[in-house]
């Protein structure tokens, strides 16, 4: 992605969190996120250094500094043999049916042509604060969050088929096969995702539900357990539910792409929810119900230390976040 098309998602993000925090005006809420939005919501990197440079120089807010997001943190599985790690594996070497670059704080991996037999099985697991790209034989290309596995078969380009679990964005290839377009599945553990050219996010971290997001194109979901066909078009979420219930809503699809840009994304989220998901980046523990019941719009690079979010949060609130032995605790701040 190059600088244009960063300023392009940038501007739009800042838009709509303009728009959010005008809402907020507007019903006399969430006075703590506009104060937190007008500091990390502008997108031009002055401002956004100027800010975090302010934090860093306060010696009080120095908590959890050595915590930073391991993008290479990842092992590949071929034929259900050992671990490799990723990392470890050189662009040039001809042991592994693999290419591996870095970039940008991103692990790309691209598929060799004719090194899987029929029978290989491939499977990929992204660990705490991995971020991985996957060029696939037909040229799709799907990113993996933190957290998160896709296993596919040597016989890929005649059976268009993977399995993911936790969180992938798709930008699937047109293909023919026959004289006919040949479809790409996603299977997931609550679901079946039909698709032919198209963009797409899947988010199947919480063990209740699954979110297929679309983003540009037409997809097809068939909830397991269900004989029903769900189609959707661009800016729609499915939220399937364990049993298979199926919810649809319009969304921002921003909230669920940003994360492929090397970006968190966070629009009026309880900061639960945020330390959950950053949980799976930085080595955190907290215990849920004591975590302030408060609501926060947030964006920022994903790379950046957790001390600095630390830092963003207590300014933006009157609590107090303690980092003892990796265990977030928290206090009111007296005023």
């Amino acid at each position: 992605m190059n600088e244009l098309q960063k300023e392009k998602i940038g501007l739009r993000i800042h838009t709509r969190l303009r728009k959010s925090i005008q809402r907020q005006q507007k019903t006399k809420l969430f006075h703590r996120i506009i104060k937190a939005a007008i500091l990390l919501c502008v997108f031009s990197a002055v401002p956004y250094y100027l800010y975090f440079k302010s934090a860093n120089n306060n010696s009080e807010i120095d908590k959890g500094k050595h915590l930073t997001a391991d993008f290479r943190a990842g092992h590949l599985h071929l034929d259900g043999g050992k671990s490799i790690k990723i990392s470890e594996i050189s662009n040039n070497s001809s042991a592994y049916p693999i290419q591996v670059t870095e970039s940008d704080g991103m692990m790309i991996i691209r598929a060799i042509d004719n090194q899987f037999t029929i029978t290989d099985s491939i499977r990929i697991n992204v660990h705490k604060g991995g971020f991985y790209k996957i060029i696939l034989e037909d040229s799709s290309s799907v990113y993996l969050n933190s957290n998160t596995k896709i296993a596919y078969t040597g016989d890929f380009l005649n059976n268009r088929t993977v399995h993911i679990e936790g969180e992938a964005y798709f930008e699937i290839a047109k293909l023919e096969k026959h004289g006919k377009p040949q479809a790409f599945t996603v299977h997931t553990k609550s679901q079946k995702i039909e698709v032919l050219g198209t963009a797409f996010n899947v988010r199947t971290y919480d063990d209740l539900k699954e979110e297929t997001t679309l983003i540009e194109g037409k997809i097809k979901l068939h909830p397991k357990g269900t004989s029903r066909t769900i189609n959707l078009v661009p800016e729609m979420k499915a939220t399937v539910s364990k049993n298979g219930d199926t919810q649809l809503s319009k969304v921002d699809t921003e909230l669920y792409t940003a994360w492929k840009e090397g970006y968190f994304y966070y629009d009026s989220a309880p900061l639960k929810d945020i330390l959950e998901d950053l949980n799976r980046y930085y080595n955190i523990n907290f215990i849920k119900h004591n975590v302030p019941d408060i609501r926060y719009t947030l964006y920022l690079q994903r790379k950046v230390p957790f001390s600095e979010i630390i830092a963003w949060i207590e300014k933006s609130s009157n609590i107090v976040i303690n980092f003892e032995d990796k265990s977030l605790k928290f206090t009111t701040r007296n005023k």
